[in-house]
């Protein structure tokens, strides 16, 4: 049991590591972000009430992540298979769920970071409380059901000559009801809901993040032996 932990840390240490040295993933997606989020905002009315700007923010922010996810994912998977370290990877004699959770993990650490950025900064620009510890109890379930999934089809696009077009077929499919579930709570945590309402939209987001997680890393097994 130790082994198989100290594998998957190695795993998703190593991708760390690598974006660490090169920055070249994080640096691109927090551009775009950035820029998405300017976009709204400038396309917003002053005259907008409270409660519309709740809803869109909450909506922004998750198709901001939604698009910071698809391209973390993509990114991770392509660096490997380009210089053929996914394909060595799967060659050694390591639990093919060892490497996935890996991946996962490496890829829920770079959307964290993404989300650390993405989160202020929206406060900023829409004068919203997003810093508050019901949105992290959102967000992390959230994105951990994304990074799931994501990780999930990338492995199987990225083999393939449309992984570009695949990707986005399978991917966004299949995190749509966590995306939904993820908005309408944080729009409840905004407007200042409390009580069972806000919490079975996280016990929703909890629950889907950790089946999704599941299936997925069964399905990793059979999708690298084919």
């Amino acid at each position: 049991m130790k082994t198989y932990f100290t594998q998957i840390l190695t795993i998703s240490g190593k991708d760390i590591r690598l974006e660490i040295r090169t920055r070249q993933m994080a640096v691109s997606v927090i551009v775009i972000i950035v820029a998405l989020l300017v976009v709204a905002n400038l396309a917003i009315p002053n005259t907008t009430t409270t409660t519309t700007v709740y809803s869109t923010t909450a909506t922004v922010v998750w198709l901001c992540m939604l698009i910071a996810s698809f391209l973390v994912v993509m990114r991770s998977f392509i660096i490997g298979h380009d210089q053929i370290g996914f394909q060595g990877l799967t060659m050694c004699p390591v639990p093919r769920d060892a490497i996935y959770l890996g991946k996962v993990i490496s890829n829920l650490v770079f959307l964290l970071a993404i989300e650390s950025v993405l989160f202020p900064l929206s406060s900023i620009l829409f004068n919203i409380p997003l810093l508050t510890l019901t949105i992290v109890a959102i967000t992390v379930p959230a994105t951990l059901g994304i990074a799931g999934a994501g990780t999930l089809f990338a492995a199987m696009s990225v083999n393939t000559k449309a992984r570009e077009i695949l990707l986005p077929v399978l991917f966004f499919p299949a995190v749509i009801p966590i995306i939904l579930a993820a908005i309408d709570a944080t729009q409840r945590a905004l407007q200042g809901t409390t009580g069972s309402a806000l919490w079975q939209d996280i016990g929703v987001l909890a629950v889907l993040s950790i089946a999704i997680t599941t299936t997925s890393a069964i399905l990793f097994t059979f999708a690298m032996d084919e």
